[in-house]
């Protein structure tokens, strides 16, 4: 009898660093833009059989690039491994944190309330505690940091609409804070 023993452990770890690759953020381990995607597509559709509603934030920090460009790039990731801490602190397993690039998060707060209104309330209530976190001074590296943030919110009560429309919506209404 003949026998081949293949060890295929490298090639299988590879695979599996590549899939973490394409849907988390190497930085904050977060999930990225495209998990993102897939989850608010998730939501939308339990959304529609279920009948609640959930709701998007879209998290700014104010001023980052002058952070980066003043006290380094090395400082600069240290306070987006702390804020994507914080922002996890506040919401439920079942909620979801992303970091879409930059400055920029998103949290995906599934199943917050019956109706539109109820998910606008409870969203606002969290939108409140995660600003008043953030704006918490940041022990990094060497300085001590205090952001200001800006947070757009957007309630997922359409089904028709795409995960892109609403994660525009709440961009818009970041900016819209932002002014």
């Amino acid at each position: 009898m003949f026998c081949i023993d293949i060890d295929i452990s490298g090639r299988k770890a590879a695979e599996e660093e590549a899939r973490y690759l394409a849907f988390y953020d190497t930085l904050t381990e977060l999930p990225n833009r495209r998990l993102l995607v897939d989850r608010l597509q998730q939501v939308l559709a339990s959304s529609s059989r279920t009948g609640m509603a959930s709701a998007v934030l879209f998290v700014d920090l104010d001023q980052f690039k002058t952070l980066n460009d003043t006290r380094g790039h090395e400082v600069g990731d240290m306070l987006l491994t702390d804020v994507a801490r914080r922002l996890k602190s506040h919401v439920r397993e079942l909620d979801t944190v992303a970091r879409l690039g930059g400055d920029e998060f998103v949290v995906l707060l599934q199943n917050e309330g019956d109706s539109a209104q109820a998910a606008t309330a409870q969203a606002g209530r969290i939108a409140l505690k995660i600003l008043q976190s953030l704006r918490e001074p940041y022990d990094i590296g060497p300085c001590r940091h205090q952001c200001s943030i800006s947070i757009g919110a957007v309630v997922l009560d359409d089904p028709s609409r795409s995960p892109h429309d609403y994660l525009r919506m709440a961009d818009l209404a970041m900016y819209q804070a932002k002014a």
